[in-house]
Order: C-alpha cells, then sequence, then structure tokens
C-alpha cells in the first residue's frame, strides 16, 4: 500500500513522541508499504525551524538527513498535476503546505495519514 504522511505526522514519528495510534505506526513501519513525504513538509519544516517556529529535537540538518537518506522513505517531489487540482481545493483549509500534501494525496491516488480533522472536510481518495 501506498501512504503520504503529512508533516505533523512526519515530526510527531521522528521525535519519538507517543502520540500517533498504533495503526499508524504500523502502516509507517510496515515493510510492505510505500511511505511517502512530500518535499512540501521539508520545506515547511526548514521555513518554521529557521524561523525559530518549530523546535527540532535533533536539529534540522539531522532531521532533513534521517529522511532523505532513508531506504524506506521516498520523496514525493511536487509536479504540476499537483498544483492544478490545489487550485481546485475549496478553501475549508488556509495552510498552504498541508493543502498542497492533500493535493498531491489526491492526483496520485494515495492515502494520507494525518492527525489533522480539517481533512475530512475534503473528499479524500
Amino acid at each position: 500500500m501506498n501512504y503520504l504522511i503529512d508533516t505533523n505526522v512526519l515530526l510527531v514519528y521522528l521525535e519519538g513522541e507517543q502520540l500517533l495510534d498504533d495503526d499508524m505506526i504500523r502502516k509507517i513501519e510496515s515493510e510492505e508499504n510505500n511511505i511517502y513525504v512530500s518535499a512540501a513538509s521539508l520545506w515547511e519544516i526548514a521555513i518554521k525551524s529557521s524561523m525559530g517556529k518549530l523546535q527540532l529535537k535533533k536539529g534540522f540538518d539531522e532531521t532533513l538527513s534521517v529522511v532523505t537518506s532513508s531506504r524506506e522513505w521516498k520523496i514525493l517531489d511536487i509536479r504540476p498535476k499537483h498544483l492544478s487540482v490545489l487550485h481546485s481545493l475549496p478553501f475549508h483549509h488556509s495552510d498552504p503546505f498541508d493543502r498542497l500534501i492533500l493535493a498531491q494525496s489526491m492526483s496520485e491516488g494515495i492515502e494520507l495519514l494525518h492527525t489533522d480533522p480539517v481533512f475530512d472536510s475534503y473528499k479524500m481518495m
């Protein structure tokens, strides 16, 4: 199965916090699943970390290295078809990063793993 994890899920998982339910952890850790991380998540982490709005236990460089050097996780680049879906989304949510990640999930047909109930306002794939 293919899953795209949103930024919050990525950070909670990497920081080792016990805030994700067991089912989500099993999906992330199963060798049978392909786990995608959006380039938008990495961009969001870089911006918020550099502004001091996000404190990372391991620091930005190590966090980035963990994600980009992992053989288990795949980086999902931003493609024109993602932007087309993004453009058509209703504004149930104003966070530009979350909206782009949702658009990627929808246009790629990849289930989005998230903890934010606002995503439920959108017709998910």
